[in-house]
């Protein structure tokens, strides 16, 4: 199962790499391809009440899956152990959907940027499970951009409106875009080589 081998597998670097050098790549090829299109898109996340709704959906679907286990077909949730908190899995799968709820109708305020960075900080935890321990140090390039993940992450969650701030920030000046949507072009080209080669 894909989730399954991102934890587990011995090759779970080598296929987290490959996912993240494809987003890396993917995402900032059409920002430099289509940076209007791109710009636009980044400008009118954070009020978007539909895409705040459906990552909402996914966080608390993940996040129930690792509290209860989840099999979807392709994609199987592992039970995540909670150490002495075990105690209390029944109490917290019940408390994710109800707060799956409550934020999405009491939080509407830049409700697609909070629900952005439970999911960084989810995605993180896989990034990191998989790098735990392994030998090539080049996947310390993993490890860096899933700290860096978790660091913006807390501050979407806590002050989403930083990341329209942000947004405005790099848009504004075409310079500014480019050197962004390079740097993380480059990255992903890294990445996708230390997959290849080292994962």
């Amino acid at each position: 199962m894909v989730y399954e081998s991102l934890y587990s597998s011995p090759t779970g670097l080598k296929t987290v790499g490959f996912v993240v050098a494809a987003y890396l790549l993917v995402a900032h090829s059409l920002g430099l391809a289509k940076p209007e299109a791109a710009k636009n898109a980044l400008k009118s996340f954070p009020r978007s009440r539909n895409m705040g709704i459906g990552l909402l959906v996914v966080a608390a679907v993940w996040c129930y899956g690792l509290f209860a286990g989840l099999n979807l077909g392709i994609v199987e949730i592992p039970v995540m152990s909670l150490g002495e908190f075990n105690g209390m899995r029944g109490m917290l799968t019940w408390a994710v959907p109800i707060g799956a709820v409550l934020v999405g109708v009491y939080a509407t305020e830049f409700l697609s940027v909070r629900a952005l960075g439970c999911l960084v900080l989810l995605a993180a935890a896989v990034v990191l499970d998989a790098a735990f321990q392994k030998e090539p140090t080049s996947r310390l390039l993993l490890v860096v951009l899933a700290y860096a993940g978790i660091f913006k992450a807390l501050f979407w969650i806590g002050k989403p409106y930083l990341f329209r701030d942000s947004v405005k920030w790099v848009t504004a000046d075409d310079k500014r875009w480019k050197l962004a949507m390079g740097a993380g072009l480059g990255y992903g080209v890294l990445v996708l080589v230390a997959s290849l080669l080292w994962y």
